[in-house]
């Protein structure tokens, strides 16, 4: 079947081929491959406290290395539905808009300033800091959108 052929389903907007074993390229292969040698090469990150995972990546021991920070970073503090709220800001030197990042780490592993987002220009990548997990169970029912 030629990709001028497919018939996308309704109010689909990526390309579905994209998606496809013929579509991932040799540098992207090699990539992943690179990739899961490197990540299976690690201690297993089961074997590590939160606290233990979120103080490497601070220190630049994690697989993914040093932070980067950017120049034009700073946090600002609000006040939110649960208390504080730090928010972290990369000015853009011309803003037209807001970029709201929400940081990885399944809302357990990462904070809003170990990935700052520095790529855009034109508008300011803004990243609020979740509460981070702690060893105890919450008792509280989860309330989407609300830190």
């Amino acid at each position: 079947m030629r990709r001028r052929d497919l018939m996308y389903p309704a109010g689909m907007l990526i390309d579905p081929h994209l998606f496809t074993d013929e579509a991932v390229t040799d540098e992207t292969r090699q990539f992943n491959a690179g990739l899961q040698e490197m990540l299976l090469a690690v201690p297993d990150m089961t074997t590590f406290t939160p606290d233990e995972i979120r103080s490497a990546r601070r220190e630049g021991k994690s697989w993914m290395g040093p932070i980067v920070y950017s120049d034009r970073a700073r946090t600002i503090t609000i006040d939110g539905p649960g208390g504080d709220l730090d928010l972290r800001i990369i000015d853009a030197p011309e803003p037209a808009g807001v970029y709201l990042h929400l940081h990885g780490g399944g809302w357990v592993l990462g904070a809003a300033d170990l990935s700052d987002v520095d790529r855009d220009r034109r508008n300011h990548p803004t990243s609020p800091q979740h509460r981070a997990h702690t060893t105890q169970p919450s008792t509280e029912e989860p309330r989407t959108g609300l830190w």
